[in-house]
């Protein structure tokens, strides 16, 4: 039955998606507003993203030449516990032939 759902504030939306985030239940990235935008991924392990500036489609990849480059360049400055995100963006198949 629609609209008979409990009502909940905008703010513990946010609350919870940022929990989820810092669970490693979701990634939140910023956009080049400022904007958080969160997204469900497929898997909870370490990987990187190529996303569609157009349509906004995401694909996880994974990197090992990333992961060693990002280790290297923290060791070179004397850093331990490294975290690292990497997003690539670009125009998808569909989005480069529509553009074209």
């Amino acid at each position: 039955m629609a609209g008979s759902g409990t009502k909940v504030g905008l703010a513990t939306v946010y609350r919870n998606l940022q929990a989820m985030a810092a669970e490693g239940e979701l990634d939140v990235i910023r956009t080049a507003e400022g904007e958080a935008v969160y997204r469900s991924c497929a898997t909870t392990h370490h990987h990187h993203h190529v996303v569609c500036r157009s349509c906004g489609l995401a694909v996880e990849v994974t990197g090992d030449a990333v992961e060693r480059w990002a280790e290297a360049v923290a060791a070179a400055n004397g850093f331990t516990q490294v975290r690292h995100t990497v997003e690539i963006d670009g125009l998808c198949t569909t989005c480069s032939r529509a553009s074209s």
